[in-house]
């Protein structure tokens, strides 16, 4: 399951996420959904995002590094860790659905998006599935 959520989301960087404008005729893939995120900080192509959206949106940005960082926190195989982890993946999923809010309907949005935010679902499951796994013994837990 954990592969899965890190191969959904490698594979959403190259999938639409939102319906093509119509100068376009593919949707804007997942890595250029990154760039247009964290436009209020790093300027795109003359992108404007502002007020409250400005912010939900490079917090969204953000959790781009939660995942990224998985393997290496899941490596270390610290019961505390992975706990605060899958949290912060539930936080994550829930902040990136936020996006059908800001552009109106969850019609506009296509398969990138569904698949980038359904990866940190994937990696939240799995970091509970992963810490419900761990023996009694390497909790430190002994029994009589």
């Amino acid at each position: 399951m954990l592969y899965g959520a890190w191969l959904a989301y490698a594979v959403s960087w190259l999938l639409p996420t939102v319906e093509p404008p119509a100068d376009l005729k593919v949707g804007l893939p997942g890595w250029a959904a990154f760039r247009v995120a964290c436009s209020p900080v790093w300027p795109y192509k003359g992108i404007e995002v502002e007020g409250y959206w400005a912010v939900l949106s490079v917090m969204s940005a953000l959790t781009n590094a939660l995942m990224i960082a998985s393997p290496l926190v899941l490596r270390r195989n610290s019961r505390h860790t992975v706990r605060v982890f899958r949290y912060a993946a539930i936080c994550a999923l829930m902040l990136n659905a936020q996006w059908p809010l800001s552009i109106g309907s969850l019609e506009g949005l296509r398969a990138g998006y569904l698949v980038w935010w359904g990866s940190f679902g994937l990696l939240a499951l799995s970091m509970h599935v992963n810490g419900a796994a761990e023996p009694t013994a390497a909790r430190g837990l002994t029994t009589a």
